[in-house]
């Protein structure tokens, strides 16, 4: 049985990297996702045998984790991705491994604010609470302590790190339940990045496993590096300020580079954390720009790449989704106030996709609202855009 084999998952859809990956000796590439394609990249793929592989557009890497549970065995299991992984030389790690060490595990993301608060400014409100839930059913001890650790600021990233087999094991015995449930509740959302939120989840799962067991562990933590995309064309700087960040992004939208924008701010909080609150809503507000750009080729509002003023813009959208959301249960309408919202609308030529997106990312009542969202849109004369929101919500599309 081989000592340590690191697990470097890749797919079809990663971007080229700026600069080739070096791999070490105990590293073996496995393909993600190999059920929905034809086209080969790795030494390993994650749909022979037992396997999950066709979720692959939900549980994103995790499919390729759960086949390395079912099918390899070694002393010691890595997992990486291809452009991140942990920065330790050999004779470290050597000398880790001789010392039985049971976890190797990456430095931690510092957030401006707790665990909880940053998934609910970048993902979709119900799959946290349906994680929550489930963690209270099945696992009332684990529940208790991600009610503290979620209030924390730390993240151990990425769902990386070293451990021993039986680390391993006894995580995905775990950890696969849970991720299983959540997803019978939840099921799939209709925006590609979002859909993915399983693999967000596990990243939460991870960090919570790992510090539940913590102080029965010999543990080591070690930086951890990160390749830049070719067409991102950066090298973010610790050293940058975050206004120079801002003003980088700016010129980004101002170009229409709205992926790279998207993915330099997701780069640069990967490797500093979310800062003040301004850089944490323009994290959030990348995350809907990019989805919105994908359906409409717009930017949430056609006549500015200024963050300032998308912030901005991007309150008055909650402030007009929380009319709606209270309208519905009230039963009354401030028919001036929309009036105003619409003519806001047409002016800034904001679409009905983005107020979906945020809709998706921010609200757990998505149905009612999306209903909501189609009767204003009928009373403005957009029967249109009405009628598709209709249809979503009767197709049961609500994320």
């Amino acid at each position: 049985m081989d000592r340590l084999v690191n697990y470097v998952v890749v797919n079809v859809a990663d971007n080229v990297l700026s600069e080739e990956r070096k791999f070490a000796t105990w590293d073996v590439t496995i393909q993600s996702g190999c059920a929905l394609t034809e086209k080969r990249i790795a030494v390993l793929s994650d749909d022979i045998g037992e396997n999950i592989s066709r979720l692959n557009p939900v549980y994103s890497e995790l499919t390729a984790l759960y086949w390395v549970w079912k099918h390899k065995k070694s002393s010691y299991v890595g997992w990486s991705h291809y452009r991140r992984g942990l920065d330790i030389e050999a004779e470290e790690m050597e000398a880790l491994l001789s010392a039985g060490v049971d976890v190797i595990m990456p430095i931690p993301v510092k957030f401006e604010g707790p665990i909880r608060e940053q998934w609910c400014i970048a993902h979709p409100l119900d799959a946290w609470q349906a994680m929550m839930e489930v963690l209270r059913n099945r696992e009332p001890a684990y529940y208790e302590a991600a009610c503290e650790v979620y209030e924390h600021n730390l993240l151990f990233p990425f769902c990386m790190g070293i451990y021993t087999y039986e680390y391993f094991d006894r995580y995905c015995n775990w950890l696969f339940p849970i991720l299983d449930e959540i997803y019978s509740v939840i099921g799939e959302k209709w925006d590609v990045y979002q859909n993915r939120y399983i693999a967000f989840l596990a990243e939460r799962l991870h960090s919570l496993y790992f510090m539940f067991h913590i102080k029965t562990l010999d543990y080591k933590i070690v930086p951890y590096k990160i390749l830049s995309s070719a067409d991102a064309a950066w090298n973010i700087d610790s050293a940058l300020t975050e206004e120079q960040i801002f003003q980088n992004v700016e010129e980004m939208l101002s170009n229409r580079q709205v992926k790279k924008a998207c993915l330099y701010v997701s780069d640069w909080v990967d490797k500093n954390g979310c800062g003040s609150e301004k850089l944490r809503l323009v994290y959030k507000i990348m995350h809907i720009i990019c989805t919105e750009n994908r359906y409409t080729e717009k930017i949430m509002c056609r006549y500015t790449s200024n963050l300032d003023m998308l912030i901005e813009h991007y309150c008055l959208l909650v402030n007009f989704l929380a009319y709606i959301e209270q309208s519905n249960q009230v039963g009354e309408k401030d028919f001036e106030m929309e009036r105003d919202f619409w003519s806001y609308f047409e002016q800034t030529g904001t679409s009905s996709y983005v107020l979906e997106i945020i809709t998706a990312i921010d609200k757990n009542n998505s149905t009612d609202l999306l209903k909501g969202l189609a009767e204003f849109y009928q009373r403005n004369g957009d029967a249109k855009t009405a009628v598709r929101l209709q249809d979503k919500v009767k197709n049961g599309q609500l994320e």
